[in-house]
């Protein structure tokens, strides 16, 4: 720990270095030395100025460690990154570095390597003597904006862990690289951004909050978003990862390397990189969830007198980081601009999808709905009001147009629309003969998006992107499941040959999943309805979703059955378990015979930490995502991950079927966060860059926030529908 005198003169000299960084930024025609290496074949982008910092392990400067600047790649996930200067930190006892050199920025344009700068350190002593395994990171995102905007950069276990969270999907454990694949270049730079919303690289603190303001598309007033990681895991991670910097005859990286995974772990930022892809540091798999997790001894490596304050005081279910984004409509966050319709910005989400620039869009549930859209860090961008409340929406088409399934009750009764925004119009369709409120949406590969409507007729109807107000829908066919007058079509998914899958809900044993397969693939024709054998406990199929095997994944939510192969839904909670069914189509232009297998037991109750799973998602892995809509016996609402092994292989549990450290508490795993941050979690949604969105629409609080969980999936392409229409489904970017 630092002596009060010497933290004295350690802020005093950061300040001296902030002057003459300055004083080099504004300063014109000033001819520096460079430190890239020569004849590096970045051609362009060179930026006239410094980066300079401090380096510390916990609140201890690290003298004599190398630093290194690079730029990730831009030939694979994790290939090979670029040296662009190297440096190392003063011996006077203050951690300083500085880059005095002209560092050249990569082409736009340059084949291998991306614009997105970051610093590494490496070795140092942080008072104890050198240690070999030390390793730490800080991330700048676009090279030439960040030696402009952010020349002062403060390097340390907080900003270590914060980068690798946001960019742990483009890291090599091996190589210590990161490096994005040439079509998801995007992805990686929205990674880097979102460190920004964690931590603050300049001063190395964790964000309590920051905000975004906007005066956007549709919009009245000014819409303000609160902007809130969990600042307190942050610094807990750190601590821990500081009790191997600052402890080089210890025990302390030895019992961390060791508990972080079953890799070998060699410095801290492998450590930091297990840690956040690894978030429970489980050892041991069974098919419902981690049997071994180390998680409590890892935390327990922090010492009693932390170097970060406002850490956590017991140990976290997991490491993953959420952040939430909350519009000032209820008096939570400030500024209270509305959509221009007078519906609220960001409340009691019904859908949630990502658009080809990675931009959020939700829709609004309560009675005046709204599709929101904000960008990937979190300004509000858009806003296009709905007839009604929505009942599933911000599905976005082949062309980019958002769609939302509403509804409304007027003098002539039960109104059905579908709402149809192309980023500045919305256009307003009405569903002739409908009876009902529309319910689930999607759209497929081909242009077209497809709306259930929960009448007595049950009908599946299809839209062209290209439709306007006047536009017919055309009817594929009743959905109604057999021996019932009325159902709820809650899940609604197409797969990449055109094939439409719809699961409804109702009361007693009428609950169903019909399939429409087209008779040409990308033709327009429908076959007749398949209805499709169901597990004996199918019940409140509220997500579907196709994965990369041709098969899909659902979530039933509403049971109150005891057995049978869709779990074991037992209150509190009525949770039950995902339901595989597979099927097979033959190759594109050929005709379709979609042929549907048995339903498979999966999963056994409480998998994972599943309780009443509502939305689910497939990432770049392959992998299921699902979200808990019933909070867990802890009080606390989760997300839940299932890794992919097969349409014939139960798969593996990756989040905690319960608390760790307890084995009698049931209903109590998955990937739990604070009420505030989840709260009667709904939809779910992934990013280019790995980051999962999810609605909130507790309906005791009408919650008016997303949230983000940082880098832990695998990233995928964006909208679904493109992913869709090239086949992509499963596969990253």
């Amino acid at each position: 720990m630092l002596t009060l005198s010497r933290l004295s003169s350690f802020n005093k000299f950061r300040l001296a270095l902030l002057a003459v960084a300055s004083s080099v930024l504004f300063t014109a025609g000033c001819s520096l030395s460079g430190t890239a290496p020569a004849g590096n074949g970045l051609s362009d982008g060179a930026v006239n100025g410094s980066l300079s910092g401090v380096a510390h392990g916990g609140r201890t400067p690290i003298s004599g460690a190398t630093v290194k600047a690079y730029v990730a790649g831009k030939t694979g996930y994790g290939s090979a990154s670029h040296l662009l200067a190297t440096t190392s930190t003063l011996t006077d006892g203050s951690g300083s570095f500085s880059f005095t050199g002209n560092i050249t920025c990569p082409a736009s344009n340059d084949p291998n390597y991306t614009d997105t700068l970051y610093i590494v350190l490496t070795g140092g002593d942080a008072g104890g003597g050198t240690n070999s395994a030390t390793a730490l990171l800080a991330v700048l995102g676009d090279c030439a904006t960040a030696v402009t905007n952010n020349p002062f950069v403060d390097i340390s276990e907080v900003s270590t862990f914060a980068g690798m969270t946001a960019l742990q999907q483009f890291f090599n454990p091996a190589t210590e690289s990161f490096g994005t694949s040439p079509t998801n270049v995007a992805g990686l730079t929205i990674a880097a951004k979102t460190v920004a919303n964690i931590i603050n690289v300049g001063t190395g603190l964790a964000n309590n909050s920051t905000h975004q303001q906007s005066t956007g598309t549709n919009m009245t007033g000014t819409i303000t978003i609160t902007i809130t990681p969990e600042s307190a895991k942050i610094y807990s991670a750190a601590n821990t990862l500081a009790s191997c910097v600052n402890n080089v005859t210890g025990s302390s990286c030895t019992t961390l390397f060791a508990d972080v995974s079953t890799a070998t772990v060699s410095d801290t930022l492998q450590a930091a990189y297990y840690m956040a892809s690894n978030p429970t540091n489980c050892t041991a798999y069974s098919t419902s969830g981690c049997t071994t997790s180390n998680i409590v001894a890892v935390f327990g490596l922090a010492t009693a007198t932390p170097p970060y304050g406002g850490g956590l005081s017991t140990a976290p279910t997991d490491w993953t980081v959420g952040i939430t984004y909350t519009a000032g409509t209820l008096g939570v966050a400030t500024g209270n601009g509305t959509c221009s319709s007078t519906a609220p910005f960001l409340l009691y989400g019904y859908g949630i999808s990502v658009d080809a620039n990675g931009n959020i869009w939700s829709d609004n549930g309560p009675t005046n709905g709204a599709m929101s859209e904000i960008s990937p860090i979190g300004v509000p961008m858009a806003c296009s009001g709905l007839v009604g409340p929505s009942r599933g929406g911000a599905v976005i088409d082949t062309a980019g147009n958002i769609w939302s399934a509403s509804g409304t009750t007027g003098a002539s009764g039960v109104l059905s629309y579908v709402v149809k925004f192309d980023g500045t119009n919305t256009t307003q369709i009405t569903i002739p003969g409908a009876t009902a409120k529309t319910y689930a949406m999607a759209a497929d590969g081909f242009g077209n998006v497809f709306v259930t409507d929960a009448s007595t007729a049950l009908e599946l109807y299809e839209f062209p992107s290209t439709a306007t107000a006047t536009t017919q829908p055309t009817t594929i066919g009743s959905i109604l499941p057999a021996g019932t007058t009325a159902a709820t079509p809650y899940g609604l998914a197409v797969d990449p040959w055109g094939t439409v899958v719809v699961g409804q809900s109702t009361t007693g044993d009428g609950n169903s999943l019909v399939a429409y397969a087209l008779t040409n693939v990308g033709g327009t024709t429908y076959g007749s309805a398949q209805t499709l054998a169901q597990p004996s406990a199918y019940e409140g199929p509220f997500g579907l979703a196709f994965d990369g095997n041709d098969a899909f994944w659902l979530g039933n939510s509403s049971g109150t059955s005891s057995t049978g192969v869709a779990g074991v839904p037992t209150p509190p909670g009525n949770t039950t378990s995902s339901t595989l069914v597979t099927y097979s189509t033959s190759t594109s232009g050929a005709a379709v015979t979609a042929s549907f297998a048995t339903p498979t037991n999966v999963t056994g109750a409480f998998a994972g930490g599943m309780a009443t799973p509502r939305g689910v998602a497939i990432d770049g892995n392959n992998n299921i995502w699902t979200v808990n809509n019933s909070a867990a016996s802890s009080g606390l609402y989760a997300v839940v991950e299932f890794a992919n092994n097969g349409t014939s292989t139960v798969p593996t549990a990756v989040s905690p079927t319960s608390i760790v450290g307890t084995t009698t508490i049931t209903n109590s795993g998955g990937f739990q966060k604070a009420t505030t941050v989840l709260s009667g979690p709904r939809c779910v949604a992934i990013d280019g860059s790995g980051n999962i969105w999810v609605t909130n629409s507790n309906s005791a609080t009408l919650s008016n926030w997303v949230t983000e969980i940082v880098g832990a999936a695998g990233p995928v392409v964006t909208p679904l529908s493109i992913a869709l229409k090239n086949n992509k489904l499963g596969q990253k970017p």
